[in-house]
């Protein structure tokens, strides 16, 4: 070929613009692989072999929030389009993702063709980046107050129509409900029963009712044994008004007796729970003070006769030991007594919220892993939260008055992208280590004279995944997935 006829070639348009993207291309191949970790070097043939779910992302230096633009470069298998393909994570300047992952983004593009090859470059502008929940097991709320706020004239909205709230959930992809069940609450007769509702609100005959309104619509349930009449969490442990003249091996009956009797109801209406939890946050142990864990082996007793009694009942429950916290330096002496003393449970409960336990849910992942592997039960988050605004309906801060070393803000779009961070840790822990997680109060909107307790204000509005008013919040997107809604199936844990 002479050097007018190569002039030419080159001077062309078309020509030219192809060379340009080639060597644009390349570049980027030689700068992924220049400054790529080298423990990712190993996995650099799914690049070209189309391995589908994984992309080498290298991204411009961007904001904390990783908004800024990044250039992707990848096969496609015949037919597909890069708007398929799952991108990467813009949470860091390159990296490895899983499956699980998708992001929100505008994308222009330009296909190269050569042989069977497709090499495509997309400039993207990411609008978000999250983990697809459609990998967790869980995607749950905890509903319990559901009933008694409905009573009092709570109404919620998706897309400005009106609808059942366990409905929203469900289009959602939330796929668990939790209920809290009360012995004897608003019982006005005794404290601290008085303190709630005398309606009765989450004692056995309204949770029967919502277990089966739920269950209904494909839910599954996870029921939290409260064994008090009232609140209960780390340091407030009243037992029921009828077993406080009990001592040690009567309390130890009752425990058993009320466990089989109220599961059994459950199975014979055909909504056995999925998960079973014998107390709340609970490293303090129940029913003080003979079960507090200062006196761990009579705590141990009453955790072993509960995991018997629910075995006994609802043979394919699993039994979860929740406590409050998930960092592994505050909790981890609690399991290693459970272990000590043989108590049996089959997953590992923690409540997390960055205002009480101080930790950015960037860091939560290595904990959530910690506790799988060190006591090789799965863990599962059985309460997170996260305030949409620092103030609640009536203009006071609400419980959550911050949200800890959390740089997500507090609005709705902050909230969103907490709980998208939160379903990523979750889906990152190695091995299924995470089952997934459950939020705390999600419909616990403004209603008249509603509060915590009697006479007692609403702190928590500020947290739910719904605005003031029972509108549905941009949260609530965390949870769907591409998958059709179901219960998952759920298999036994190891229970020793």
């Amino acid at each position: 070929m002479n050097p007018t006829t190569k002039f030419i070639l080159l001077a062309n348009p078309v020509c030219f613009m192809f060379w340009l993207l080639l060597a644009m291309s390349l570049l980027v191949v030689v700068v992924d692989f220049t400054f790529a970790p080298r423990q990712n070097r190993r996995r650099k043939r799914g690049l070209w072999s189309g391995e589908r779910g994984r992309h080498r992302c290298v991204q411009q230096p961007a904001s904390a929030q990783a908004r800024g633009g990044a250039l992707w470069l990848g096969r496609l298998p015949r037919g597909e389009s890069p708007e398929q393909r799952r991108p990467a994570s813009f949470t860091a300047r390159q990296g490895w993702l899983p499956n699980n992952y998708r992001a929100e983004m505008t994308c222009r593009r330009i296909q190269l063709r050569w042989s069977a090859t497709v090499a495509v470059a997309i400039h993207c502008l990411a609008q978000s980046a999250f983990a697809d929940a459609s990998g967790l097991r869980v995607r749950g709320g905890d509903v319990s107050e559901l009933p008694r706020l409905e009573h009092y004239g709570a109404r919620y909205f998706d897309d400005g129509a009106q609808k059942d709230c366990l409905q929203i959930f469900k289009a959602h992809g939330i796929n668990l409900v939790r209920l809290r069940l009360y012995n004897d609450p608003g019982n006005t007769d005794f404290h601290p029963s008085r303190l709630l509702d005398p309606l009765g609100w989450q004692n056995p005959e309204h949770t029967l009712a919502l277990a089966r309104r739920a269950k209904l619509l494909g839910f599954q349930i996870q029921l939290t044994f409260h064994y008090s009449d009232y609140w209960s969490n780390p340091g407030v442990q009243h037992k029921p008004h009828e077993w406080e003249r009990l001592d040690f091996p009567e309390l130890s009956g009752a425990l058993v007796a009320f466990t089989t009797n109220f599961l059994g109801r459950m199975v014979a209406q055909g909504t056995p729970p999925e998960f079973v939890s014998l107390g709340n946050e609970i490293q303090g142990g129940i029913l003080f003070p003979e079960g507090a864990s200062t006196n761990f082996p009579r705590l141990a007793e009453f955790l072993t006769q509960g995991y018997r009694a629910v075995k006994s009942t609802s043979p394919s429950s699993r039994i979860v030991l929740h406590v409050s916290d998930p960092r592994t330096n505050a909790v981890n002496w609690f399991f290693d007594c459970c272990v000590s003393n043989a108590v049996p449970w089959d997953v590992t409960g923690v409540s997390y919220y960055p205002f009480w336990s101080r930790l950015a849910v960037a860091d939560l992942a290595p904990h959530l892993d910690q506790l799988h592997r060190r006591f090789g039960r799965p863990v599962l988050i059985m309460e997170t939260g996260y305030n949409w605004s620092t103030n609640n309906c009536d203009g006071r801060r609400g419980q959550l008055k911050d949200n800890g070393p959390e740089l997500f803000p507090s609005t709705p779009q902050g909230q969103a992208d907490f709980l998208r961070g939160c379903v990523k840790a979750a889906s990152s822990v190695p091995d299924g280590g995470c089952l997934g997680l459950i939020y705390w109060d999600p419909v616990f909107i403004c209603v008249p004279g509603q509060g915590w307790e009697n006479g007692a204000r609403n702190v928590v509005a500020n947290t739910a995944l719904f605005d003031f008013n029972g509108h549905a919040l941009p949260a609530l997107k965390a949870f769907e997935s591409g998958n059709n809604f179901k219960s998952d199936p759920v298999d036994n844990g190891p229970g020793n």
